[in-house]
């Protein structure tokens, strides 16, 4: 029988370890946000915004609707083989995971638009989770590509670090892309099963992996294929767009290539923030390697918050009203992460 004071310490150990585990990209933050903050001229930041084209702003808000109708088309014809899934429905799935994204924490917005998405197709949630998989797994390895591209782009003049980067990153990210391919097909051909857990869970973890890798297909027809794969490269130059017509909107011009790279940037940190656990870094690192293409810290941080608040807008204001006309609320979706789990 285990006695209150020992649920208790086990309570507190836990805690501790969350914290632990946090506390090097609290570090990290709490750095990039003196960087930051020294020296900024925060009025002349207001300027900026103040002053942004609205012109340009409404062709940063076209081109995030546009990436993601893109996104949500492509991620159907992954979804194919399983069921046939409307575009429509699949954008606003990705709209409304945003939502619990942004309040509840990292992880839920796959899962949200997952059982938003079986929900309708009366799929298993694991089942669509394991096309999500099989998606962004497909845009990992274009990415490798857009990597390569960067490492040629980066002019011999430009500072040594982004070209070393570079050189590592490739083959970071495609090893990473290789580990996860050879998992899912590991799991398709035969499901996870550990002999030493509990015959209940066990059972659980037997019908979850199951699902699993029934969601994990690939489209039979070659053009299909070719499809998924450059409407991948679409969303990679969609996305550097976003930037560019934000540096347009506060006077910042630079080369198509130059966004290319720092897309390449951006991304790869977002990889590794992802495990370093770094709050606000994707804000923090944009502003950073703005810098090192021209623009000052002013420049850079209207950039970012200009580009940053247009996506939360839009996925924000479309996300609740589809939750809202879906009758559902986030209180469920907590219940939801907590038992589906990311």
């Amino acid at each position: 029988m285990i006695h209150r004071g020992d649920g208790e310490s086990q309570s507190t150990l836990h805690r501790l370890r969350r914290w632990a585990a946090l506390l090097p990209g609290i570090v990290i933050a709490m750095a990039l946000v003196a960087w930051l903050l020294h020296g900024l001229n925060v009025a002349r930041v207001g300027e900026l915004l103040r002053h942004a084209n609205v012109v340009y702003i409404g062709l940063l808000m076209t081109s995030v609707l546009i990436e993601y109708a893109l996104r949500a088309w492509k991620w159907g014809q992954v979804l194919s083989p399983i069921e046939r899934v409307s575009s429509v429905s699949l954008f606003a799935a990705y709209m409304a995971g945003f939502v619990p994204g942004l309040t509840i924490g990292l992880g839920s917005s796959v899962v949200t638009r997952s059982w938003l998405v079986a929900r309708r197709a009366k799929l298993a949630t694991s089942t669509v989770l394991a096309s999500v998989a099989v998606d962004r797994l497909i845009d990992a390895f274009v990415f490798v590509g857009f990597i390569i591209l960067a490492a040629f782009a980066v002019p011999a003049q430009g500072p040594p670090a982004i070209a070393q980067g570079l050189r590592w990153g490739g083959p970071a990210v495609l090893s990473l892309a290789m580990l996860a391919l050879v998992i899912l097909l590991r799991q398709r051909e035969r499901p996870i099963n550990v002999r030493w857990l509990p015959p209940s869970f066990k059972a659980y973890i037997n019908r979850l992996t199951t699902a699993f890798s029934q969601g994990i297909a690939w489209p039979i027809e070659l053009r299909r294929r070719a499809l998924i794969v450059v409407t991948s490269v679409l969303v990679r130059l969609l996305s550097a767009s976003q930037l560019a017509w934000a540096g347009a909107a506060v006077g910042v011009w630079l080369s198509p290539l130059d966004y290319i790279v720092i897309l390449v940037l951006l991304g790869t940190w977002m990889i590794v923030g992802l495990f370093m656990r770094v709050p606000g870094s994707g804000l923090l690192i944009a502003v950073f390697v703005l810098q090192l293409f021209g623009p000052t810290r002013e420049q850079a941080l209207a950039m970012t918050l200009l580009d940053t608040g247009v996506f939360f807008a839009i996925v924000g204001l479309i996300g609740f009203v589809v939750l809202w006309r879906e009758g559902i609320q986030l209180r469920r979706i907590r219940h939801l992460i907590a038992n589906e789990g990311p």
